[in-house]
């Protein structure tokens, strides 16, 4: 990602079914205020609503996109993991540039 306060974190939730991509973001609400500012382009580039989560009690931020699933149907699980490297992958040509763009100016 080019920079220590984001990274992407993968998540399978089997209570929701739900599978999720995610640039989380540690200690840096001016990096997630960044981000944020550039909503519009970014959704557009991945072509993707994204779920946006200041979190303001805490220090960290997410911005997350989700999908449902079937969990248990092994059939469904090479479609999971596929949909899974295409999202981390887009994650990072498009947040990484966000990333290494907003850093240079903070």
């Amino acid at each position: 990602m080019g920079s220590s306060n984001a990274h992407i974190c993968l998540t399978i939730n089997s209570q929701t079914n739900q599978l999720g991509s995610e640039i989380y973001i540690a200690n840096s609400k001016d990096l997630y205020d960044g981000l944020e500012a550039k909503k519009n382009e970014i959704e557009s580039e991945l072509s993707e609503k994204l779920e946006w989560k200041p979190l303001p009690k805490g220090k960290a931020s997410r911005i997350k996109l989700s999908r449902s699933g079937e969990l248990n149907n092994q059939d469904s699980w090479e479609d999971y993991h596929q949909w899974l490297c295409e999202k981390v992958q887009e994650f990072q040509n498009v947040f990484g540039k966000e990333i290494k763009n907003i850093n240079n100016v903070l």
